[in-house]
């Protein structure tokens, strides 16, 4: 079982909103690779993709159960 701790969900939120991994890892004083990595812990976590990534653009994905 993954142990998901609430700073994945705050970095998913904060990346969502800024829809950039660069800013959010400055802003949260993490290495663009550790957002990378807490983004695709909880993408696998679900199992689902939570952005689309077009070269170095970001777009939320729609999720629909």
């Amino acid at each position: 079982m993954v142990r998901l701790e609430i700073k994945l969900f705050k970095t998913f939120l904060l990346v969502a909103k800024l829809l950039n991994i660069t800013k959010a890892a400055e802003q949260l004083s993490f290495s663009q690779p550790a957002i990378t990595a807490q983004i695709c812990s909880l993408e696998d976590a679900f199992h689902v993709q939570l952005f689309k990534r077009t070269g170095k653009r970001l777009t939320l994905t729609m999720l629909v159960s």
